[in-house]
């Protein structure tokens, strides 16, 4: 999602300053639940890349 600057001039009434906020709580939550999913990827396939090291 592409999220616009407002400029400063711009007015945001209350309900559309909720809307904007709830977006980026949404982009933020996504974006550290991908980076978590990655390293957790990440960790497992150092794990598994050890235990077939070990265990050929």
């Amino acid at each position: 999602m592409l999220l616009r600057p407002t400029p400063l001039s711009e007015k945001i009434d209350p309900i559309h300053m909720d809307e904007a906020l709830a977006r980026l709580r949404d982009v933020a939550r996504a974006e550290v639940l991908t980076s978590a999913s990655n390293q957790m990827q990440t960790a497992l396939g150092a794990r598994s890349m050890q235990f077939f090291a070990k265990n050929p």
